[in-house]
């Protein structure tokens, strides 16, 4: 089961974040973790793989020259999503405990409490696969947050379908049982028959306190071959099913990657 969920924090003081607040996010939802089961906690931080969640930034209307300004009393809000049940059901416990108990969580120079956690999208895989989001062998993405991959040590800057398929092809296998899993061998085909047919992109700076990254914004378009056989059209169609909750490329647990389906 995949959970998308939205989090609204009210502040208790005035203060300021930066654009790129993910990796203070990122400590937020360790810290809650640990406290709720340190032992996930633990293993989840030693993993070598792609991690099974993502985390937003968290975001206020107020944002100029890169900085948030929020105002005491001022409700915003973050996203995040659980490609683990386990770990969703962790998680929602402890938020449940802070939100019943009015309990006091900072994120950088800023107190808040959180006021409420919304269930935006849980999906089965088979539900999955049984939505259709590809419609005349075309379907479209939207990159919310900045995104890159990484090529030989350097950010690489454009969605092409090589980079966001092996991205979610790769979290997919390691949180789907073997009955799901997908043969690496598929990604070859589907390289030879999607292609990017235009896109709406710009770069952004993703200023990560101690360091930063480019990434790309925007929408992009693809087509599909219509002679591809079904079977790989409809691994397309889950995989980008996949996308809104695996988010694309790196540092998705920081807030870059967020995506959505275009409509």
């Amino acid at each position: 089961m995949f959970t998308k969920v939205s989090i609204e924090l009210e502040a208790l003081n005035d203060g300021t974040l930066a654009y790129g607040n993910g990796r203070l996010v990122h400590g937020m939802f360790f810290k809650l973790l640990k406290e709720q089961d340190e032992e996930l906690s633990e293993k989840l931080h030693n993993m070598n793989n792609a991690k099974p969640y993502t985390v937003s930034i968290l975001r206020s209307k107020k944002l100029k020259n890169w900085i948030y300004y929020i105002s005491s009393g001022e409700k915003v809000s973050l996203e995040g999503s659980f490609l683990d049940e386990n770990l969703f059901k962790a998680f929602y416990d402890i938020v449940y405990k802070y939100i019943i108990n009015k309990k006091i969580i900072s994120i950088g120079n800023i107190n808040f409490i959180i006021k409420n956690l919304n269930l935006k999208e849980v999906m089965s895989i088979d539900e999955m696969k049984n939505k259709r989001n590809i419609k005349n062998n075309r379907f479209a993405l939207e990159f919310l947050s900045p995104t890159s991959f990484r090529k030989l040590g350097r950010n690489y800057l454009f969605p092409d379908v090589a980079h966001i398929f092996k991205s979610y092809m790769s979290r997919w296998n390691n949180v789907v049982g073997e009955e799901y899993s997908i043969d690496e061998q598929v990604l070859e085909i589907i390289k030879e028959n999607c292609f990017c047919i235009r896109h709406n992109i710009n770069t952004e700076i993703m200023n990560m306190s101690q360091y930063k990254i480019v990434g790309f914004r925007g929408k992009s378009y693809y087509e599909i071959d219509g002679k591809l056989d079904e079977n790989t059209k409809d691994i397309i169609n889950n995989l980008i099913g996949f996308s809104i909750f695996c988010g694309t490329g790196y540092k998705t647990t920081m807030g870059m990657g967020e995506t959505k389906l275009v409509k």
